[in-house]
């Protein structure tokens, strides 16, 4: 007849014996197997976390230095050994525990925690998996399974938390406060419960710490997560952005975004990593790998941001950034982390131009760094209605007047703008274009050539320093007394030793 758990923790009470020494009674352990010699190197260095032990019973061999299967091993395998604050139930509970180790080696030296499980009578989840499951199967089995593991370790309270916010609440914008109101828990309460359960499926799920757990996750479920983690990992950066973690899932699971759903935050935060969300408007998502904090992130955005905002609308490259970033936004981070942290600015782009990370012509602030854009982007001088035309496209902040009359005004009081002449022709101060008048280049070629010119032959040496129309030649040196005709469409000046 095959022993219940009951049964064989009686058994084994008759395997704990102790000794007393003045006032101090204390619990010895002492269990021999040679099948233990075979156990392999792995399961020899496993925590002893992996055996189900009771909190107190592991308690009682950290105290002694025992942290491994390995060392239980050996601890046990000398002789009767004190157990310091070890009753007879932890004695016999760890006795068992060996036993059922012992049984179940396999040939190769590692342990069928499956058998081992099933001789604790422990419940396996989820039941009737044993071959492989499919990342989206495991999507699918993942809230009820976890949840049941959170009732079987701890009660219905700390399930019914679990599933409110860990399953439920990290996927909208709900409080922590406000959940435990709905369900009457205060919430400094509904934080220690949640912090329990979460810490204790993470274990369990990553690490096959089952300390105090009447229960173990088969293998197959637990290998998807385990993968997406080892990804995570020797990604070697502590920050991705939403984007990247949306492609790593692609990467390693072969699932679309749609797929997951709203688990995301879900599965970065048994991961170990968190959603950050930027306090800067409209700005987007980021992923904090485990151990990561979200405050320095977010003061790197928000820094970023000012700069490319109001100091450098032109754009920065990723150095340059980090290098003008203050101590506080900085926290030792990589050029290529930085690049994460960066796609979390709404409205950034990457130039064209030596890859300069810059933000979109509709988020610059102000109306002088949008037109310097403009002219840029077009590369060649515009008229101030053309101008006007073109920033109309873009949102501007409430009150802003933005007529052709008013651009001018804001140009003119702008270094780097300059006018043509009174064309109302506006270019960029960098740009190498001439600024005289038609008439004073007009005069400049035909001293410099002593000789009459054409009006093609005096638009196309004109074109060469600024814009100018076809007709605007003949227009301009007609109502100019410093020359005159010499033909149908040719002219000279009147006294050539005028200078411009």
């Amino acid at each position: 007849m095959k022993q219940t758990p009951a049964r064989r923790l009686r058994s084994a009470y008759s395997a704990a014996r102790y000794e007393r020494r003045g006032d101090e009674r204390f619990q010895l352990l002492s269990f021999c197997n040679a099948r233990l010699d075979s156990l392999s190197a792995h399961d020899r260095g496993s925590s002893i976390n992996n055996l189900h032990l009771s909190p107190r019973s592991a308690n009682c061999l950290n105290k002694v230095g025992v942290v491994s299967l390995g060392h239980l091993v050996d601890f046990a395998s000398a002789g009767p050994r004190r157990l310091p604050a070890a009753g007879t139930q932890s004695v016999a509970e760890i006795f068992t525990a060996l036993q059922a180790i012992a049984v179940n080696i396999r040939q190769d030296g590692n342990t069928d925690w499956m058998e081992y499980a099933d001789n604790l009578g422990l419940k396996v989840l989820p039941s009737g998996v044993n071959a492989s499951i499919s990342p989206s199967e495991f999507l699918r089995l993942f809230p009820k399974v976890t949840s049941e593991a959170v009732r079987l370790r701890f009660g219905p309270r700390e399930c019914l938390v679990y599933r409110s916010y860990v399953l439920q609440g990290s996927q909208g914008n709900v409080s922590l406060g406000q959940i435990a109101r709905r369900i009457g828990f205060t919430r400094q309460l509904m934080a220690l419960l949640k912090d329990s359960a979460l810490s204790m499926v993470k274990g369990a799920l990553l690490e096959d710490e089952y300390t105090g757990c009447s229960f173990r996750f088969a293998p197959a479920f637990v290998a998807p997560l385990r993968r997406l983690r080892h990804a995570v990992a020797t990604r070697g950066i502590a920050v991705l952005s939403f984007d990247g973690w949306r492609d790593l899932l692609d990467e390693v699971w072969g699932i679309s975004p749609r797929e997951v759903g709203k688990l995301d935050s879900v599965i970065l935060s048994h991961l170990g990593c968190h959603v950050v969300y930027p306090s800067s408007k409209g700005s987007r998502r980021m992923v904090v790998a485990a151990g990561g904090r979200a405050a320095p992130y977010r003061a790197t955005v928000l820094y970023a941001e000012r700069l490319l905002r109001r100091r450098f609308p032109n754009g920065l490259l990723p150095e340059e950034i980090l290098d003008k970033l203050p101590a506080k936004a900085k926290h030792d981070l990589s050029v290529t982390e930085l690049k994460n942290v960066l796609t979390a600015i709404p409205g950034l782009e990457r130039s064209l131009a030596g890859g300069r990370f810059r933000l979109s012509l509709a988020s610059l602030g102000r109306i002088s760094d949008q037109l310097e854009r403009i002219l840029a982007t077009r590369g060649a001088p515009m008229g101030m209605r053309e101008l006007a035309e073109e920033l109309s496209q873009y949102k501007g902040r409430k009150g802003s007047k933005r007529t052709p009359r008013h651009l001018a005004v804001i140009m003119s009081d702008d270094a780097r703008f300059k006018c043509i002449g009174r064309s109302g022709i506006w270019g960029l101060t960098e740009w190498d274009f001439e600024t005289n008048k038609i008439t004073d280049l007009a005069a400049f070629f035909l001293r410099a050539s002593n000789q009459a010119m054409t009006e093609e032959e005096l638009y196309r040496l004109i074109l060469a320093r600024r814009p100018v129309g076809t007709k605007s030649v003949r227009t301009v040196l007609r109502d100019d007394p410093r020359f005159r005709r010499t033909g149908r469409r040719s002219w000279e000046l009147k006294d050539r030793t005028v200078g411009t």
